[in-house]
């Protein structure tokens, strides 16, 4: 007699591939909440410290450090080469064996867009997260996005849309920002004449802080001789090196108190406990630093600054009216941007005051909501992790 028919086992294995650190946390919940799809399921790869704590373990023959390095210049980058194709030798040999279920690429289009083609021709499916801005600049990696994957998961709503016309199975799954969000809370507008809290936020990448910090610092000391501050707050972001900040500061001589926040803006910015005091007004580097400040409700000034060859090449290439990824999304100047040869001390400090108008923060407010129902609701980790588990086998 014969028996009953055996049950299939699924293949359980998620290779996952996250090289900085912003990655690596946006991997590691996603992977978390494929994991609780998946009780049977494990992760390998390469990643940080957050995917390590979701149960990544180590993949073998990866000889590549995290976080990725990404030298600059023209001859720098060579040296990272034998490592990477190391790095992909690896996971296409994990690839081949019959456990894995798929692949999660995130972010670092530069690797990652690569390294799915390889492991699709390796006949894993593979889901890539965070898609390259090929709508604002080099639209032609739009070709390779494309073979690299399955499915793409765009974290703008704007770029399902985009994408999919030119033939990338894209899905928009939310923005992994609103999970983290607290409740709108935005500031209040201070009584006229009041000295203001001002925050800085000059970037997370050391090249745009060293052109950006200093005039955000000049127009921060020229409100401070004006009386018109009550504290500046400079955020650091983990890659900037404490003593360039350090230096800048003491350097632009800003009479009223200021102090370095290493903390991440969103636990500083608009606090909902004691201690933290709320910031009334910020000017922020262009990125995603804008987008949280933003969100939370804060009158702000989109700042970008860069050599002038550097400048010159980007209006070639950049598309699109606006700097700002917020006003990109809401598709008008929400946030005054003040770029290039705009941004000087006294540009900034008229910004200050057009700025610091009780309409200035009820407007902030409203963009804040609209901006944060266009991003979409809770459970990106979620979303995501579905539609990993749709395409992994």
């Amino acid at each position: 007699m014969a028996g009953a028919p055996r049950a299939v086992r699924r293949p359980s294995t998620l290779l996952v591939c996250a090289g900085d650190p912003s990655g690596d946390a946006l991997a590691a919940r996603a992977a978390a909440a494929w994991l609780r799809r998946r009780p049977d399921g494990r992760l390998e790869g390469l990643g940080g410290p957050a995917l390590a704590a979701a149960g990544l373990r180590p993949l073998a023959g990866a000889p590549l450090c995290w976080p990725f390095p990404s030298p600059t210049g023209i001859v720098e980058p060579l040296a990272v080469v034998p490592a990477l194709l190391a790095n992909a030798a690896a996971f296409v040999a994990r690839a081949r064996r019959p456990d894995v279920a798929g692949a999660l690429l995130v972010d670092l289009p530069d690797v990652n867009l690569p390294l799915g083609r390889l492991l699709r021709l390796a006949g894993v499916r593979v889901v890539q997260a965070v898609a390259p801005q090929t709508w604002a600049w080099r639209a032609g990696r739009n070709r390779l996005l494309r073979r690299s994957c399955d499915a793409l998961a765009v974290i703008l709503p704007f770029e399902e849309p985009y994408f999919r016309a030119r033939g990338c199975p894209a899905r928009f799954v939310g923005h992994p920002l609103v999970d983290v969000l607290g409740p709108l809370r935005p500031p209040r507008a201070p009584p006229s004449g009041r000295p203001l809290r001002l925050a800085l936020l000059p970037g997370s990448r050391p090249e745009r802080v060293r052109h950006v910090l200093p005039p955000l610092l000049a127009g921060a000391a020229e409100l401070s001789r004006r009386g018109e501050l009550q504290e500046v707050v400079v955020s650091r972001a983990a890659a900037i090196d404490e003593a360039l900040v350090a230096r800048l500061v003491a350097r632009a001589g800003i009479g009223a108190p200021a102090r370095v926040e290493p903390r991440p803006p969103l636990e500083w910015l608009a606090p909902e406990g004691e201690g933290d005091r709320p910031s009334h007004q910020a000017w922020v580097a262009a990125g995603t630093g804008s987008l949280e400040v933003a969100a939370v409700g804060i009158p702000a000034c989109v700042a970008w600054r860069t050599n002038r060859v550097g400048f010159a090449v980007a209006r070639r290439l950049v598309r699109g009216r606006f700097a700002g990824l917020p006003n990109r999304l809401l598709e008008r100047e929400a946030l005054p941007e003040r770029l290039q040869d705009e941004l000087t001390a006294d540009g900034l400090v008229r910004v200050f005051g057009e700025l610091r108008r009780p309409e200035a923060f009820a407007r902030a407010a409203a963009s804040a909501g609209e901006l944060r129902a266009r991003l979409g609701g809770p459970g990106f980790a979620e979303r995501l992790a579905r539609l990993v588990d749709e395409v992994a086998r």
